[in-house]
């Protein structure tokens, strides 16, 4: 029988590997039976399809006694299929005590957050502005070891972005195994429209950034949502790209990170979730057509609407 560290690693290398993890849980049973059998239900209920699946035990008590080690660096941590595949921390902490975080969980998604204010207390606007982690983040290779990255920012802390961070983001040689990348909404309103065209023109030209299933930078020129009630159900519908999306399609080929429907599923419980997406991805089943496959029809048509009963109004 392998040791607990090998198959952990082989957990981490293969996430989207179930018979790893049920290896996992088969090891630890004799000395933590609750944790082992924890492993094996969790495998088992994403199994299911989403929208049916069975009700679990409750496991608060036992996920914070396995996410503590990293809870010690962390904001928050997130399981999957039993392990933890997600952390929330600030980038400085990360840099300093990534190595060492990454080392203990099979960890896929870090969202970046500046550190939180404690509850009732104000900070002034001017004392919210915080250094910008980006240049130092995106030269730091552990970000080679990540799937997904996210950033947010609090309502009093926000980070001093500018120009110089996302040529930072679209220079870093560390991103060739991001499937998802999201930065911060205070770019949103740091561009004018052509430097947004600019930037996701220099994106592209980086296959790193082609393959990516969910890249957003300031001025998104992909497909979009309309959300809408219709009777007695909420409507859902992808609504058609704009000229641009379709320019960069014209010259690169099929680049899903434009495409809505990557991320559709087949439920009618919303869009996937970042975990489902990149299990999907490492499954082989997204992105739907060949990243840089010339462009056909198929790839604009819509998927079907979703409807759902309106117990609450959007």
């Amino acid at each position: 029988m392998r040791s607990r560290t090998e198959i952990l690693e082989d957990v981490r290398n293969h996430p989207e590997v179930d018979e790893f993890r049920y290896e996992y849980a088969d090891v630890i049973e004799a000395k933590d039976e609750v944790y082992a059998s924890y492993v094996r239900e969790r495998v088992n209920w994403t199994s299911y399809p989403k929208g049916n699946r069975p009700l679990t035990s409750r496991s608060e008590d036992l996920e914070a006694r396995i996410a503590a080690p990293l809870l010690r660096y962390c904001y928050d941590a997130t399981f999957d299929r039993g392990f933890v595949n997600e952390i929330t921390i600030d980038p400085f902490v990360f840099i300093d005590r990534g190595h060492e975080l990454l080392d203990q969980a099979p960890v896929q998604k870090v969202i970046f957050s500046p550190k939180p204010v404690p509850q009732g207390v104000e900070v002034p606007f001017h004392r919210s502005i915080v250094p910008s982690p980006l240049p130092e983040l995106m030269a730091c290779p552990l970000l080679g070891r990540l799937t997904a990255i996210e950033f947010t920012m609090t309502k009093y802390q926000r980070w001093a972005t500018n120009a110089a961070d996302l040529e930072a983001v679209l220079a870093s040689p560390h991103l060739s195994r991001i499937l998802l990348l999201t930065l911060p909404e205070w770019f949103w309103t740091t561009f004018t429209e052509q430097q947004s065209h600019e930037y996701w023109a220099r994106a592209f030209s980086r296959a790193d950034f082609r393959k990516m299933l969910t890249l957003k930078l300031p001025g998104y020129p992909g497909e979009g949502i309309r959300k809408f009630d219709e009777g007695d159900f909420g409507i859902q519908e992808v609504t058609p790209m704009p000229e641009e999306g379709r320019a960069f399609e014209r010259e690169h080929g099929y680049l899903p990170c434009l495409h809505l429907a990557e991320k559709w599923g087949s439920s009618q419980l919303g869009l996937l979730y970042d975990n489902e997406i990149i299990l999907a991805a490492q499954r082989g089943e997204l992105p739907r057509f060949p990243v840089g496959a010339p462009v056909t029809d198929e790839m604009y048509a819509p998927p079907p609407r979703k409807e759902t009963q309106n117990l609450f109004h959007w």
